[in-house]
C-alpha cells in the first residue's frame, strides 16, 4: 500500500481517556476480594474524587473496582492521570488492608460470585466494526461461573473536518475502530498474550459510539501499569490517526486482509512485533 503524497488531515486527534478496572486482594492473605459494598458508585453514578479534580471518578462493576480519568490534551496528561489514579488507589485501599491487582482475569469462589453485583455482567453491548454486528452477549459462556475479567477502555474523542462527528454515524467512526486495531489492539497481543479475558470481551473492533468519538473497547487493563505503557497506548493512537489520515482508502473497506491481521494468528507474531 502506498501513502498519498498530498493527503490532507480530516481527522484530528482532540483528547483521551480511559475507563479501566482492577482487581482487590486482601494484603495479608493474597486472596481476591470482590470489591462490593467497599468503595461505592456505579456506572451510572460514578463517585468523584475531588481531591485529585474534575473527571477523577471511582465505582463498583461487578467484583471490579473501576475508576475514570479526565479526558487528557497529551501524552503527558495521560500519563499523569492513570498514575494519578493508581496512587490514589493505592493509599485507599490500604486503610482497608486491601491492594489493587492489574490483571486481566481473577478467580473467584461460588459465595464471592453469588450477589446480584457479581452476576450483572454485559449490561451495554458493544459493536464489531468489521463484521457491522452487535457483539454477542458473554453471560452463558461457562469460564463466567467462576472468572471476572478486566477492562482498560480507551475513550478517544476527535473532530472531522473541524466537526465533532455527528453521533448517529458510525461509518465516519468505523476507520478510526480499524486503525486502533492495526497499531494497539493487534500489537497487545503479543505485548501481553495470556488473556483470558480475549474469550469474552475486547474482540478485534469492539468499540461503543460515543458523542465525542469512541470508546475503544479491545485492551483489558494491562496497559496502565506503567508510565510507558501509558505513553505506549498514546502513541498508538496517534498512529492510528495517521493511518486514517493517510489510507483512507484502505481504513474504510472492509478488508478481509487487515482481519486476518488483527486478529489472533502465530504466523503474524513477527508482523506484530514491528507495531509494539
Amino acid at each position: 500500500m502506498s501513502e498519498s503524497s498530498n493527503s490532507k488531515i480530516l481527522y484530528k486527534l482532540d483528547r483521551v481517556g480511559a475507563d479501566v478496572e482492577v482487581f482487590l486482594r486482601d494484603i495479608a492473605t493474597g486472596k481476591p476480594v470482590p470489591v462490593i459494598g467497599l468503595i461505592g458508585g456505579t456506572k451510572e453514578n460514578p463517585k468523584p474524587v475531588p481531591e485529585l479534580g474534575k473527571g477523577f471518578c471511582v465505582q463498583e462493576d461487578n467484583v471490579m473496582l473501576e475508576y475514570n480519568i479526565p479526558p487528557a490534551k497529551t501524552q503527558a496528561q495521560l500519563v499523569q492521570n492513570i498514575m494519578t489514579m493508581n496512587n490514589y488507589l493505592q493509599q485507599l485501599l490500604f486503610s482497608q488492608g486491601l491492594r489493587y491487582d492489574i490483571c486481566e482475569s481473577m478467580i473467584f469462589t461460588p459465595n464471592q460470585l453469588a450477589h446480584p453485583q457479581a452476576e450483572s455482567i454485559g449490561c451495554e453491548p458493544d459493536y464489531d466494526v468489521w463484521h457491522r454486528l452487535i457483539n454477542p452477549t458473554p453471560k452463558n459462556n461457562p469460564l463466567l461461573a467462576n472468572t471476572r475479567t478486566s477492562g482498560g477502555h480507551v475513550h478517544i474523542s476527535f473532530k472531522v473536518r473541524g466537526k465533532v462527528p455527528a453521533f448517529d454515524d458510525i461509518f465516519i467512526r468505523e476507520p478510526v475502530v480499524k486503525a486502533c486495531d492495526i497499531t494497539i489492539g493487534f500489537p497487545l497481543l503479543f505485548k501481553f498474550p495470556n488473556s483470558k479475558r480475549r474469550q469474552l470481551y475486547g474482540k478485534p473492533g469492539a468499540f461503543r459510539k460515543k458523542v465525542y468519538g469512541i470508546e475503544y473497547r479491545v485492551p483489558d487493563n494491562q496497559w496502565t501499569r506503567t508510565a510507558e505503557d501509558v505513553a505506549w497506548i498514546w502513541t498508538g493512537i496517534e498512529k492510528a490517526f495517521h493511518l486514517v489520515n493517510n489510507y483512507s482508502e484502505l481504513m474504510n473497506d472492509l478488508n478481509t486482509d487487515i482481519l486476518n491481521l488483527v486478529s489472533y494468528v502465530p504466523s503474524n507474531i513477527e508482523k506484530a512485533q514491528e507495531y509494539a
